[in-house]
């Protein structure tokens, strides 16, 4: 609401260059929202369904060839 009423207050008085003003205060602007964004919710853009589902993965592959070495050393 801020940004689209903003324009309306700064045209009477720096003309034309509020365009360029409104362009640079608008990106800061959602910028800084997009950061807030990013703090509140850190772990959203994170695809971690798939980065658990390989740990997983690995703990079995892993879980499978600790079980096989440790039977070998036994039958030593």
């Amino acid at each position: 609401m801020f940004l689209c009423l903003l324009p309306l207050t700064l045209r009477p008085v720096m003309g034309w260059s509020c365009v360029p003003a409104i362009f640079i205060l608008s990106y800061a602007l959602v910028g800084v929202d997009e950061i807030g964004v990013e703090v509140e919710e850190p772990f959203a853009t994170l695809p971690l369904t798939s980065i658990c589902r390989s740990v997983r993965d690995n703990l079995a592959a892993l879980r499978t060839l600790m079980g096989h070495h440790y039977r070998m050393r036994a039958d030593c």
